[in-house]
């Protein structure tokens, strides 16, 4: 006996490729930065965690798209936002963050960060970000780092962090104001430099020399 199909039933099957395709468009465009879906599904989470947490909201469509910054970078770190590739949030994920907390998801008191930004804030205000970077920044001036007092915050390369990034995952240590005062080992014929001294403490810089001192 053949199987009587309800009307819902029917259409779903003499549309299914239609709704697939549907999904499909919709799936891609949530994915795409910066596009109409991505920008209607933040603000949904948002509204969701602001109710949950009982938190104030009242932020609208256009205006997280008018914060969003221009280049598509964030303005702490500026590193260039990437949507995930895992359906979970990532480092360099844009995530709209409140800048004082307890006034919750409010306009004129969100912007756009990195996950990795928002996450440094997470258990902490701006003062005490602040004063730790300057702790870590300090002990890595100091020798925590291979480097030393003789790091001057002027110099043209680093701007006296002490390391020079040539990407936004690597850097290396600055090879223009580096002190040199952890030795010098040297290049045996594996290096292109063979023969010469080279920096112990990691900046790459090399001299002519015989034997390894320090």
């Amino acid at each position: 006996m053949a199987q009587t199909l309800s009307k819902h039933q029917l259409y779903y099957r003499k549309n299914r490729a239609k709704r697939l395709l549907e999904r499909q468009k919709y799936y891609k465009g949530s994915r795409l930065l910066g596009s109409d879906l991505f920008f209607r599904n933040r603000l949904a989470a948002i509204k969701s965690k602001a109710i949950k947490n009982n938190l104030k909201f009242n932020l609208t469509l256009d205006h997280i798209k008018d914060i969003f910054p221009l280049d598509s970078k964030c303005p702490a770190l500026g590193i260039k936002f990437k949507m995930s590739t895992t359906g979970f949030a990532e480092r360099t994920s844009a995530s709209l963050d409140r800048i004082i907390p307890k006034l919750g998801y409010t306009k004129g008191n969100v912007i756009w960060v990195s996950m990795i930004a928002n996450r440094i804030m997470s258990d902490a205000n701006a003062d005490e970000v602040v004063k730790v970077a300057m702790f870590f920044k300090k002990s890595i001036l100091k020798g925590g780092d291979g480097m030393s007092d003789t790091t001057k915050e002027d110099c043209p390369k680093c701007g006296g962090s002490g390391l020079v990034h040539y990407d936004e995952n690597h850097s290396t240590k600055c090879w223009v104001c580096c002190p040199h005062d952890k030795g010098w080992w040297l290049l045996n014929e594996n290096y292109k430099d063979a023969g010469k001294l080279c920096c112990r403490a990691g900046c790459g810089t090399t001299k002519d020399g015989e034997g390894a001192a320090g």
